[in-house]
């Protein structure tokens, strides 16, 4: 019989030094994989392996006889994985946390409340993440595995910052797993709840990054404010001349957008970077690319819809014609978005530097070009009195076409940068 997890000949090498090679292991309902060794000997590089968040040098890893590479989603539906990173949001409450886990995996029929009794944070349901001890995050980190099913739990250090009541805690749970969900999962009898749709992860997600963005004002407002203070300085440059100003301010307002999108863009993946989230979201049994754009929707909707809502305060500012005011619109609706879509490919390959900001702008500025191109045309022959059908047409080009590739380039580019 086929054990459910196995590896076949893994070898993993970094910066030109084998950790293991040849490594063969099976795992089957009801076993425990304790991995020990010395800092540096490779024991996080194996268990991201397994979990599919790395990629070995070479081998691989089979669940149930198959790659993971082609199992896919069936596959980290399965498991529960926690890293170093606790993979929750210090801006949300412990209730919404647990949410979000339980939209991204299939959940248990459990209240949340009960579910933080578990794991004794009964009282803290409603208190921010940022309010609780080291200890107390763990714990919440760990209640993912009360929230959700899996059958393979891979766990990175999990006593991390727990005192011994809550390793005693926690040592029975693993038991209760092994001996219930591990050795008979297939034989015990209870609900199962649905893994939740698509649609309803897409919107979850969506809804968790609007309110981190209006939990923190200030930098939701950066763009905003650095799009007016941009062309408000232009008038002052070049003189306040009415004609001058009509004439150059389709470029200015274009210039002023194409700046501030670039200026929230980092921001896109880096918090989920940073503490563990974006772990949890690639190891989501839901398709990555339907994931990424519910929070480059979110990025649009903070940067983008903002600049679509003032800028005909600052076209009057500049005296751009009147007809040309629903022009302008129409391609800010049209051109911000494909702005977001291509950032987040390249917030997606530099998310693992630590000083990726040059080189984002590198990537992305000529991409860029085009949209500005068409879309400062298009305003400019309209306030001309001609029509704009054709420059419309290209903007609706790239929008279907960034809309149709981006996702997936962005998924396969944050898997890149996370492995």
């Amino acid at each position: 019989m086929t054990a459910l997890l196995q590896t076949r000949d893994l070898s993993c090498v970094k910066d030109d030094r084998v950790l293991f090679e040849d490594l063969n292991l099976s795992l089957d309902r009801g076993q425990i994989l304790l991995v020990e060794g010395k800092n540096g000997s490779g024991k996080t590089s194996l268990l991201r392996i397994l979990t599919g968040l790395s990629l070995p040098e070479n081998g691989e890893v089979l669940w149930q006889g198959q790659p993971i590479s082609e199992v896919g989603p069936d596959y980290y539906e399965q498991v529960n994985y926690v890293g170093h990173h606790d993979g929750i949001k210090r801006d949300l409450t412990c209730l919404e946390n647990l949410r979000l886990v339980q939209a991204m995996g299939k959940p248990l029929p459990i209240d949340l409340d009960d579910a933080l009794d578990k794991v004794n944070l009964y009282r803290f349901g409603d208190n921010f993440v940022a309010t609780l001890s080291a200890g107390q995050k763990r714990r919440l980190a760990m209640a993912r595995l009360v929230v959700t099913e899996a059958v393979l739990w891979i766990m990175d250090e999990p006593f991390t910052s727990l005192d011994k009541a809550s390793m005693a805690m926690f040592q029975q749970m693993f038991e209760q797993h092994l001996n219930d969900g591990g050795l008979r999962c297939d034989q015990v009898e209870f609900i199962r709840m649905k893994r939740l749709s698509l649609t309803q992860a897409f919107w979850y997600l969506l809804r968790r990054d609007l309110l981190l963005a209006f939990r923190n004002r200030s930098e939701l407002a950066n763009p905003l404010l650095f799009f007016v203070l941009v062309i408000t300085l232009f008038p002052l440059a070049v003189g306040a001349e009415p004609n001058l100003l009509a004439r150059i301010a389709p470029g200015i307002i274009w210039v002023a957008a194409l700046l501030a999108s670039m200026l929230s863009l980092d921001a896109m993946f880096r918090s989920d970077f940073e503490d563990g989230t974006l772990e949890q979201m690639l190891l989501s049994a839901h398709p990555v690319p339907v994931l990424v754009l519910a929070k480059v929707s979110a990025h649009w909707l903070v940067t983008g819809l903002p600049l679509f809502l003032i800028a005909p305060l600052l076209a009057m500012m500049l005296g751009l014609d009147q007809d040309a005011y629903g022009i302008l619109l129409l391609t800010i609706l049209l051109g911000t978005p494909v702005l977001s879509l291509i950032g987040s490919i390249g917030v997606a390959l530099t998310i693992g530097l630590r000083k990726g900001g040059i080189i984002l702008s590198l990537l992305v500025l000529p991409l860029y070009v085009p949209v500005l191109i068409f879309s400062a045309s298009a305003i400019d022959v309209t306030a001309g009195g001609l029509p704009a059908d054709a420059q419309i047409s290209m903007l609706l080009g790239f929008l279907f076409l960034a809309l149709s590739l981006s996702p997936w380039a962005t998924a396969a580019a944050l898997r890149m940068s996370m492995s």
